[in-house]
């Protein structure tokens, strides 16, 4: 029973993942076609600069209220309170920062930012309502509020370019879909759970997400190794090439739709079989996760590397037609990002967020070190090199730490566990 709810949750959170990447797609085909590469560019900047503000604000709380969720679930309304507390004043804070620098730094680009900042930050916050819905396996609950912003995205952004409307007014769309989409988020956690005590200035509130550190470290170093090449091509190079990684990236981002959610649903079953220290069939669990991760990673990534040339022109039109190698070097790193991928998600569940938070920094660091050597020479082709060895050490470095920790638990326990888990996926 419970490994048919799994393999059902599976696939449900793997159909939002599809049908919000199918809408990205459309909307981005409308975007490359209708704005020009070079203001193209500046958006896909400014949303690299929100994405990381917006991660910085939540503290790493997303994290931790999933594995709270699931391994207390009768104090739901309480743990999210807490994190709202917190993560609302911060948000705000960061938007309004944000926004205040860009009208000093660079004024023309100052409403772009306001309206992408607005619809990437709000994109952020569903995710600690999605943080609740996994913790507390209604993945189906998660994935009705997840479609809605996609489906009006879907619907009404290519009518608005039809119509001749300005990239601002779609930019409005954007804002208003995420909008929807976290409303509709939190009125279904407050019919099933209650009201959420919010308390502004809440001590408590504070030391609980202050304890989130180490997720906060993970996250933000994550964000920044995905976000940071975009932004570097565009400082180092030209907007235009920006836009040419961006476009590749969101197609690299695609693969990660057939990963995301197996990672997403046994989060809570692997942190539930920690808390009952089931070291054997964590392991066991973990250790067919990562290897079909790996295995059908290569086969994914290969295939469209095979093919990359022809892609992004038919995709992103003809603008994009020399980003066919972008596309190609980006897809050989998909066996080591889906491997990653779910390491990272069994070390939350290990309570080893700090030792990750090591790995991550290295692959940053590696990541700006040689985005600096590569990106004024190769522009956005060195970028996609970048990701690849980037992905690469941080993915090395998350499967030892795994193997390590699950290794000294078991030696420590010395025997079977006597909690009781799901089959091995």
């Amino acid at each position: 029973m419970r490994l048919t709810k799994q393999r059902t949750d599976v696939g449900l959170a793997t159909l939002g993942e599809i049908v919000t990447k199918v809408a990205g797609l459309a909307v981005m085909m409308v975007l490359t076609r209708y704005v020009p590469p070079e203001r193209l560019g500046g958006y896909f900047f400014a949303v690299s600069i929100a994405s990381l503000g917006a991660t910085l604000s939540a503290l790493g709380t997303t994290t931790m209220l999933n594995r709270s969720v699931a391994q207390e679930p009768s104090e739901i309304a309480h743990h999210l309170g807490r994190v709202l507390s917190v993560r609302l004043p911060l948000l705000l804070a960061a938007y309004m920062a944000i926004n205040a620098v860009t009208l000093v730094v660079s004024p023309d680009l100052t409403t772009v930012m306001v309206l992408a900042s607005a619809y990437t930050m709000l994109g952020n916050l569903w995710f600690t309502y999605s943080a609740v819905l996994l913790g507390a396996r209604r993945v189906g609950w998660r994935t009705a509020t997840e479609l809605m912003a996609p489906v009006i995205q879907i619907t009404l952004v290519p009518a608005a370019a039809a119509l001749g409307l300005s990239f601002e007014a779609i930019l409005l769309v954007l804002v208003a879909s995420n909008a929807v989409m976290v409303g509709a988020a939190a009125g279904v956690v407050h019919r099933h759970w209650g009201p959420v005590p919010i308390r502004w200035l809440d001590r408590p509130a504070w030391a609980y997400a202050l304890a989130s550190w180490p997720f906060l470290a993970v996250t933000a170093l994550r964000a920044a190794n995905f976000r940071v090449d975009t932004m570097m091509v565009y400082v180092l190079h030209s907007p235009t090439e920006a836009a040419s990684y961006e476009t590749a990236f969101k197609l690299l981002e695609v693969s990660r739709l057939l990963v995301r959610p197996v990672a997403a649903v046994f989060f809570p079953v692997c942190a539930a079989l920690a808390a009952e220290a089931a070291w054997r069939e964590l392991r066991r669990a973990s250790n067919a996760l990562l290897w079909r991760s790996a295995v059908g990673g290569l086969a994914v990534g290969a295939g469209v590397a095979a093919i990359a040339p022809w892609v992004m022109p038919i995709v992103w039109g003809p603008d994009y037609a020399g980003s066919g190698s972008v596309l190609r070097v980006l897809y050989l790193s998909v066996p080591m990002l889906w491997l990653g991928l779910v390491a990272s998600f069994v070390a939350a569940a290990l309570g080893r967020e700090k030792a990750a938070a090591i790995g991550q920094s290295l692959a940053l660091a590696t990541n700006l070190g040689m985005n600096a050597v590569v990106v004024p020479m190769l522009g956005a082709t060195g970028a996609a090199w970048t990701t690849l060895v980037t992905q690469s050490v941080l993915s090395v470095w998350l499967v030892l730490l795994i193997r390590a920790t699950l290794e000294r638990k078991e030696a420590v326990v010395g025997a079977e566990p006597s909690g009781t888990g799901p089959a091995p996926v």
